[in-house]
């Protein structure tokens, strides 16, 4: 079996072990994991999983602040959790990814860890999208109210 196979096996035991049933990708690829308040969208290859949520609409585009305090949390990734965040040039909305090497998902226990904390990033970052778009950026810290843990080793 070669690693993206190996991932989506290891995506679909863990939906059905979460209760979600049996996990089909779409035809571009991509699981949907639904977390509370965000989807968890999940796609895999031969070298990574791709976990990626839409977080919500950015203001107009004279809104300086609020893309330099995306930027900032950019920074080394250390409002991120390690993952990225950016903005569809189209839509104008903003989405968080998060690329993980299959090598370092040794598990489905690895792959439901890193997938819980990214949600719960995604779910954070949604809520400081939307507060951000509502009151701008002047004043607004761009951290998420309860960000999550960071294990730099």
């Amino acid at each position: 079996m070669n690693s993206g196979s190996n991932a989506f096996a290891m995506i679909s035991a863990l939906a059905d072990r979460l209760g979600l049933g049996p996990v089909a990708a779409g035809e571009d690829g991509v699981s949907i994991f639904s977390f509370e308040e965000v989807d968890v969208l999940v796609a895999a290859d031969e070298e990574a999983i791709t976990l990626f949520a839409r977080l919500g609409e950015a203001p107009s585009q004279e809104d300086a602040g609020f893309a330099e305090s995306l930027l900032s949390a950019n920074l080394f990734w250390r409002d991120t959790d390690g993952a990225t965040l950016s903005l569809e040039p189209f839509s104008r909305i903003v989405i968080l990814a998060r690329r993980l090497p299959v090598t370092a998902l040794a598990s489905e226990q690895a792959l439901e860890a890193a997938l819980e904390r990214f949600a719960q990033s995604a779910i954070d970052w949604t809520r400081t999208v939307d507060r951000l778009r509502r009151g701008g950026a002047d004043g607004v810290s761009a951290q998420p109210p309860h960000p999550p843990s960071i294990d730099r080793a």
